[in-house]
């Protein structure tokens, strides 16, 4: 049963799933193991009946028939003793789906703390940027510091930030973080410390640019073709 990217974000934020989402899961692992789908009726049941901790009851509005019904956040544990209550085939894959599940929220967790630490390595490359032009007796300016995020972009995206933008439909409140593989991450934040010892040594950007694309092209290009295939 296929999760979608939305239920993980959200599961690894507030760590519950609302009951109809749940039973949707759950009546998708039954029809996979040749099950009739459970009655929601039927499946609110089995909630109130299995678990003692649920919380305040919310209502919703059923996007096809337009009635009022009842919903529970449920936790991983509820999920579990719900999940219990089916046969051994099904019980086993929910049991599968739930570590699937924390496995997809352990990765988005990674992923989170390699964009804060690529969001931190660019605050240090524009402090070497403004003391390397300092060194020369130049004054910095806001586009100098775009210009040299712009480098990194153009070495690892193959365009300017802005481009990027508009060419991936993304909105100026958009994070271009949010949109960058594992391996594009690592390659920022990596590329990024290297520029940041360019810089300092008063290389220029022509030759930044060169050692940098040369970095990248040895380090990176392989694995990102590599991964592109593995997400598609």
């Amino acid at each position: 049963m296929k999760t979608s990217n939305k239920m993980v974000a959200l599961f690894a934020k507030q760590e519950t799933i609302s009951s109809f989402d749940f039973w949707k899961i759950l009546n998708g692992i039954r029809e996979d193991r040749g099950a009739s789908p459970l009655r929601h009726n039927d499946f609110m049941e089995r909630v109130t009946d299995e678990i003692d901790d649920l919380g305040v009851c919310e209502t919703f509005v059923h996007p096809q028939n337009k009635k009022e019904m009842p919903m529970y956040q449920l936790s991983k544990d509820h999920m579990l003793l719900i999940g219990m209550r089916e046969s051994k085939v099904i019980r086993k894959q929910v049991l599968k789906w739930l570590h699937e599940l924390s496995d997809r929220v352990n990765d988005l967790q990674a992923q989170k703390a390699d964009r804060a630490d690529a969001s931190l390595s660019f605050k240090e490359q524009s402090a070497a940027l403004k003391l390397s032009r300092e060194f020369e007796g130049k004054e910095t300016l806001s586009h100098h510091y775009s210009n040299e995020a712009d480098l990194l972009n153009r070495v690892i995206l193959g365009s300017t930030a802005k481009a990027y933008r508009i060419a991936h439909q993304l909105d100026k409140s958009d994070s271009l973080r949010d949109t960058l593989t594992p391996v594009e991450l690592e390659a920022y934040t990596a590329l990024r410390k290297a520029n940041e010892t360019y810089l300092l040594d008063g290389l220029t950007h022509s030759e930044r640019k060169e050692k940098l694309t040369g970095r990248y092209k040895r380090f990176y290009c392989q694995r990102l073709i590599d991964e592109m295939h593995l997400l598609n």
